[in-house]
């Protein structure tokens, strides 16, 4: 059903590492609207600082989501 969907808490790129992140926050129900561009929309894009530490045929990012019901 409808119900509070949450904002964003960085309207900024956020950089993602191996520290937990909060992306949006207050999220109230899993509904996120009906049609184009409804809910939360993301983009990745991946840079790379020093290119000795990606493995030669590398091919794959894993990225984590975690909804957790904090209180």
């Amino acid at each position: 059903g409808k119900g509070k969907l949450g904002t964003t808490t960085n309207t900024g790129a956020v950089v993602l590492s191996a520290t937990a992140q909060t992306i949006i926050n207050g999220i109230g129900s899993c509904y996120t609207g009906n049609g184009v561009d409804k809910g939360h929309n993301l983009t990745y894009t991946m840079a790379a600082n020093d290119y000795s530490k990606i493995e030669a045929g590398a091919k794959e990012v894993t990225v984590t989501y975690t909804i957790a019901d904090v209180k």
